[in-house]
């Protein structure tokens, strides 16, 4: 198992209105190398511009495929994209700017619970394109944990979205490596929540993000943080009830 992170440029989210002032967010994608298979977790917000401009400002070009191309791959080598919930931040860059599959021969894994609550609504402007992914026929939808190759592990962990799920990779070593996404997002949120606004259900994010990081700890295992530009993963150790990075 080989994983390396991509780097796809960032975007601003503006978390004061009276004031106008912005958060400055990088965005990680995932490349996991296993078996024949290459896989992406998570694909970034694309191009498409299908976002709250009022909220967010996402700066174009993005860096996914030029990164791709770094690692000898084309869009057409991946096999599989993991969408760990449909945030436009994590899933628009599935497709290219005028809507079509951009990963053309790649099996879409997504929740159920993600999918039925994007293409239910009647007024989202996303879902179209979405849809496609099912006419296609390069969609699998999924209601629990789903192995994806004998070293990389879909798992539920509803809390940031009704949906989420995050991935585990097991490399030769034995050791774990967690792409827990927006449930850790960045090293702040080791011991840090989200505003109220920003999660589904706060308790339970907290339960999932709990038990992660515990386990994590005393299994020696990696952390990575998805919207992170310094510390890309890390090990956790657990001091007086505090999580912090072990260096």
């Amino acid at each position: 198992m080989d994983l390396t992170v991509i780097r796809d440029g960032f975007f601003y989210v503006k978390y004061n209105s009276l004031s106008g002032k912005r958060l400055r967010l990088p965005v990680n994608i995932y490349l996991i190398r296993d078996q024949g298979k290459n896989i992406l977790v998570d694909t970034g917000p694309g191009s498409s511009g299908l976002y709250d401009r009022g909220k967010y400002d996402v700066i174009q070009p993005r860096n996914l495929i030029r990164s791709l191309n770094e690692q000898e791959l084309n869009t057409d080598d991946i096999d599989v994209v993991i969408n760990t919930h449909l945030h436009f931040d994590h899933s628009d860059g599935n497709f290219s700017e005028d809507g079509n599959m951009l990963f053309k021969k790649a099996l879409h894994i997504i929740s159920k619970i993600e999918w039925d609550g994007l293409t239910s609504s009647e007024n989202n402007i996303r879902k179209e394109r979405f849809l496609k992914l099912d006419s296609e026929k390069k969609l699998k939808l999924i209601y629990t944990d789903c192995q994806i190759t004998d070293n990389v592990t879909i798992i539920q962990a509803p809390g940031h979205s009704e949906g989420f799920q995050y991935v585990c990779a097991t490399g030769s070593d034995g050791i774990k490596h967690i792409i827990a996404g927006d449930i850790i997002p960045t090293v702040w949120h080791l011991n840090n929540s989200n505003s109220e606004e920003i999660d589904f259900n706060k308790e339970q994010l907290g339960g999932v993000k709990r038990s992660i990081l515990d386990n994590a700890a005393a299994e020696n295992s990696l952390i990575y943080y998805q919207h992170s530009s310094s510390i890309l993963f890390s090990r956790i150790k657990i001091h007086s009830g505090k999580y912090s990075v072990e260096r």
